[in-house]
């Protein structure tokens, strides 16, 4: 979630100062970041349960490089 804030709020008060217009790249911000975030979260947790199913480790995780 909190990459999704992250990105979501940069990408909202850039195009806020782009528009001369911060509170409303801030409003911007908070509402792509919370849907990134969960998009973001969402994709992470499917990918780790994808891997505990199968049995599998993920290499990012454990030091392993392909």
């Amino acid at each position: 979630m909190t990459l999704g804030l992250v990105i979501g709020m940069t990408i909202g008060i850039v195009g806020g100062l782009w528009q001369r217009n911060l509170a409303l790249g801030v409003m911007i911000g908070l509402g792509l970041g919370a849907v990134l975030g969960k998009v973001i979260s969402k994709y992470h947790l499917r990918s780790s349960l994808r891997a505990a199913l199968q049995g599998g480790s993920r290499p990012e995780f454990d030091g392993r490089r392909e």
